[in-house]
């Protein structure tokens, strides 16, 4: 009996690290393809960069200087952001609102919020 109960306790532990391993493995692969993305800002210039390849498909800012200027002059969507390579968009700000932050919308429907440094 005392053999028995070995074996079932050594089997469910085997069991329960697999099944461990297998969920560590996949959260590694789901946080692997999460970009994170950082930005630099200077007046007129936002300075992208992301820690994996990404592509950006919109840029859904709304009521700053950011916002007006790519209704003026849109950008040619996609966006291609190399992993570790700057990527800058320039703005004209007419209406003296910098903006605070980017809303970025990725090809894989991820919707990403960079905050800017202030000007």
């Amino acid at each position: 009996m005392d053999l028995l109960s070995a074996n079932t306790l050594a089997t469910g532990a085997i069991v329960i690290l697999a099944v461990a391993a297998i969920v560590v493995a996949i959260a590694r692969t789901h946080a692997g393809k999460d970009a994170r993305i950082t930005a630099a800002h200077e007046s007129g210039v936002i300075t992208l960069t992301s820690s994996i390849d990404a592509t950006v498909v919109a840029i859904l800012n709304e009521r700053d200087g950011l916002a007006e200027s790519l209704e003026q002059d849109p950008p040619d969507f996609p966006l291609t952001l190399v992993a570790g390579e700057p990527f800058s968009i320039r703005y004209r700000d007419a209406s003296g609102r910098p903006p605070r932050s980017i809303l970025l919308r990725l090809q894989d429907g991820a919707i990403k919020h960079v905050n800017l440094p202030a000007v």
